[in-house]
């Protein structure tokens, strides 16, 4: 009886901590039986879920971020201080491409949970790593040897030897990369590299949130054609001048400058010129 019951107690102890969300103490059963097996499947089973649970909390992290109109920085932080709660590994980075230079970007670096730093060396690709990255078809293709690629120097220097790459694809642009680096050999299930591609997937809605919030302010705040600031930003300006002015009781000036006449080259020449 003893041999049931203290294994079944055990497991029943392992559910309630499960149902509390406590997915770190494992189930020790030491006997050589079916309660062994079982016991072995119910921690298995406790550490995917521990997994799934740390990616629905970055993903839940992310959704508050656009809807915050976060800077996209932050986006990337939260994933780093996170990801290797979902996909264990030694480090991680991000590196996001600048939007004119597809071939540049910045690394933001972890090797650490609670540690992160960002590289600001300059990282470059070729058309080729691009053309990949943009396209990829399996698993296998995700996966490079640290010494092949200059992008993942960063991780190299971390000590990884071998990195498991996940592109973050926009409108079939290439504005970021996740790397999961391993000092030894890759250990991602599938299931871990579901939970990651989700990630990767959700950091690309963020950024499209975070470039249609450019794009609205660009286009509320700016003139068009000249990309000076418009009336609308220019009243903005001018309160925050005149309060900042009576704050440190100071004068100011406004400077108007207009072009007599200027209608004439419109109505004579046509709009394009005048543009011009």
């Amino acid at each position: 009886i003893q041999r049931i019951l203290v294994p079944l107690k055990k497991l029943i102890s392992g559910t309630r901590r499960i149902a509390n969300r406590n997915f770190n103490e494992k189930v020790e059963v030491k006997s050589d039986d079916e309660f062994f097996d079982l016991a072995q499947s119910f921690n298995a089973m406790s550490e995917r879920l521990k997994r799934q649970f740390a990616a629905l909390t970055i993903l839940s992290d992310i959704d508050k971020l656009i809807l915050s109109n976060t800077d996209s920085e932050n986006i990337y932080y939260t994933v780093l201080k996170h990801i290797q709660s979902v996909a264990p590994c030694d480090v991680t980075s991000i590196t996001v491409l600048e939007h004119d230079a597809p071939n540049i970007g910045k690394t933001y670096l972890s090797n650490h949970a609670s540690i992160i730093q960002s590289d600001t060396r300059r990282i470059e690709l070729n058309d080729n790593d691009i053309k990949k990255l943009q396209s990829p078809t399996n698993y296998n293709d995700m996966l490079h040897q640290a010494t092949d690629k200059h992008f993942l120097a960063p991780v190299k220097q971390c000590g990884a030897t071998n990195v498991c790459v996940f592109p973050v694809i926009v409108d079939e642009h290439l504005p970021a990369i996740i790397s999961l680096g391993f000092i030894s050999e890759i250990s991602l299930n599938k299931e871990d590299i579901k939970q990651v591609r989700n990630i990767a997937d959700r950091i690309a809605v963020a950024l499209s949130a975070v470039e249609r919030d450019k794009k609205l302010y660009q286009q509320s705040h700016y003139d068009n054609l000249t990309n000076l600031p418009n009336r609308q930003l220019i009243g903005i300006r001018l309160e925050q001048e005149i309060k900042h002015c009576q704050r440190e009781d100071n004068s100011m000036a406004i400077l108007f400058l207009d072009l007599d006449h200027f209608k004439r080259v419109n109505d004579t020449l046509g709009h394009s010129i005048g543009d011009t």
